[in-house]
């Protein structure tokens, strides 16, 4: 229906912003914030040559004199030829060949425009570096299961960049032909290109020559379903790992096929044939870990930024997962990580940065000058509203460019909301509320705006206009968690503690947020009903993600109403989970 939120014409999901920029050539949006409308703009529908060659005069005055030596590469601003399979050396100890002339990453960048997840921040189409163009999301929570498959739809950058062979140096073409859109050879034939021939016997795939299993896609490169008919492959190109799987709960190609049996049945078939040599340790196990905000994950995830036989794009995603550990003192870490040459490490590296406070924040001015947009502007936005920036030039270039990448869609609530934080931070009050408000406007189910402009009138002492917001925003979307949890925090602030408690209880039933049943415990015990506070922080203790409040909030409501034998049961409970807490360290000395 076109009132649906996902229908193809909503605002969710206009051709505009989600479909024509892939499939159409030298797209341009040309959306006038003024009026809201589009003047869209294409040189053809579908992938056309200056799609991934760039502009294409030059290559036309070249055709009409091939042997004119003044144009390279035919014309073409953009070279993408990687060579070919001769490129590459058997080795007779290793199933992994090596290559005997440096690749071009160009091409994967450019494929990469429309083969990743990522969000645009520059109109221009000739750029050859990826994150000149594009912000790309690392392996995020919700996108890709822990161990760095593919979860939601992330097409094939992401996973790629996980591969072995991305970091030896293959590339797009060296498998699929760009211009009919087809593998280059059939069955195993392609991998074998590379890779010795015992690869393609039952003694290796453990199946029949010619059944399903016995192809290596079958079991390296595992299938995961779109909009109900778009299957796509997983790029990373792993081994697979039933033994994670138990752990971890992702998905495995054994059991994905043999799906009457189970994680330990495929594991123990695995060992029978292979051994266990296969079964080495995963980065998977330690950012499933860190994405609960266990504090014992901390060294491992330090440990793997620190592994440079790890993938870029595995490092920069536990470089963001630092900002989950404010207790620790990763300063040094960033640091480094800010200077890396790698462009995905030290954008990683500013997702961690969130965490330092704004004195600490002058190891971002250098990245103000960084060869990369996508790190620029990352880096000016974490800037805004920083004294230290007062007179920079650099830091005024900088926010521009920001600027400039969120106006790109600003036709979308989510780039007004940003723009909106940014005038926020730089005390803007009554451009960030036009913004907000735009953005409600344009997408009334975008619940962000609506709890940032309810924010932004506390913060303008407007809590009438505050609860109005939330009000009507709980109308639209009736049930949202958020949404009752900040009008239950309003409620706090106004007195009304009874209200609150009841908002916080409709929020919370089989809640598995901490953070939620953290602020329900609060106003519980601000009625007075510790036993009930203490049952709700319990059970919020006992959750699998971590939260260091609600570790806090337990022992200290302990000792406040006197309960010293409940407050030693909870501190050495939290000793167990974070020996080096602060907190715990000082309640600790002073025993």
């Amino acid at each position: 229906m076109p009132g649906d939120v996902l229908h193809w014409r909503s605002p969710s999901h206009n051709a505009n912003h989600m479909c024509i920029e892939c499939h159409s050539t030298d797209f341009q949006k040309n959306y006038d914030p003024i009026k809201n409308t589009f003047q869209s703009t294409w040189t053809e529908i579908g992938v056309g040559c200056e799609s991934c060659h760039g502009p294409g005069s030059n290559h036309l005055a070249w055709a009409k004199n091939p042997s004119d030596t003044l144009y390279q590469n035919k014309g073409w601003d953009i070279a993408l030829t990687s060579g070919s399979p001769a490129l590459w050396k058997p080795q007779t100890t290793t199933a992994i060949p090596t290559r005997t002339e440096p690749s071009n990453t160009t091409q994967i960048e450019r494929c990469a425009q429309c083969h990743s997840r990522r969000s645009r921040i520059d109109t221009r189409n000739d750029k050859e570096k990826f994150l000149d163009a594009f912000m790309p999301t690392l392996l995020d929570e919700t996108l890709y299961f822990p161990d760095g498959q593919i979860q939601d739809e992330v097409y094939e950058y992401g996973s790629f960049l996980q591969s072995k062979m991305a970091m030896h140096g293959v590339t797009c073409s060296n498998c699929h032909n760009p211009h009919s859109d087809k593998i280059k050879i059939a069955g195993n034939g392609l991998c074998l290109q590379c890779h010795s021939a015992e690869h393609d016997a039952p003694q290796h795939t453990m199946h029949a020559t010619g059944t399903q299993g016995s192809f290596c896609v079958d079991c390296h490169m595992p299938t995961r379903t779109y909009m109900t008919v778009d299957a796509r492959r997983d790029h990373s190109f792993r081994i697979p790992r039933p033994d994670l799987s138990a752990t971890l709960n992702t998905p495995n190609a054994c059991t994905n096929c043999h799906t009457n049996k189970t994680n330990a049945w495929a594991t123990e078939a695995i060992e029978k044939h292979a051994g266990t040599a296969w079964k080495t340790p995963h980065y998977g196990s330690v950012i499933a870990q860190a994405r609960l905000g266990k504090p014992t994950a901390y060294d491992a995830l330090v440990q793997l930024i620190q592994d440079k036989t790890q993938a870029s794009i595995v490092r920069a995603t536990a470089l963001g997962l630092l900002s989950r550990f404010p207790t620790r003192n990763a300063l040094n870490l960033i640091q480094q990580a800010l200077r890396d040459p790698d462009d995905l490490i030290r954008l990683g590296a500013l997702r961690a940065t969130e965490i330092l406070p704004p004195e600490q924040q002058s190891v971002l001015l250098p990245l103000l000058d960084d060869a990369v947009r996508a790190v620029r502007i990352e880096a000016a936005r974490q800037l805004a509203g920083n004294t230290i920036t007062q007179g920079n030039t650099r830091f005024n270039k900088a926010r521009q460019e920001y600027i400039d990448s969120q106006t790109i869609d600003a036709d979308r609530a989510a780039a007004l909301t940003n723009l909106a934080g940014l005038a926020i931070r730089e005390q803007r009050m009554q451009e960030a509320e036009k913004l907000l408000l735009t953005a409600i406007e344009r997408e009334p189910y975008y619940i962000p705006a609506s709890i940032n402009l309810a924010d932004l009138y506390r913060m303008l002492k407007q809590e009438t206009d505050a609860e109005r917001v939330l009000k009507n925003a709980m109308q639209r979307v009736p049930g949202n968690a958020d949404l009752m949890v900040s009008y239950a925090l309003w409620l706090v602030r106004s007195g009304n503690i009874n209200e609150a408690v009841k908002q916080l209880k409709l929020a919370t039933p089989h809640s598995d947020d901490p953070h939620l049943l953290y602020l329900y415990a609060l106003a519980l015990n601000q009625l007075g009903k510790s036993d009930e506070a203490f049952a709700v922080l319990d059970k919020a203790a006992a959750l699998p993600v971590y939260n260091r409040d609600v570790q806090l909030a337990r022992l200290y409501m302990a000792l406040d109403s006197k309960q010293y034998e409940r407050a030693e049961t909870y501190l050495q409970a939290w000793q167990l989970l974070d020996p080096q807490d602060p907190a715990v360290l000082e309640i600790t000395r002073k025993r």
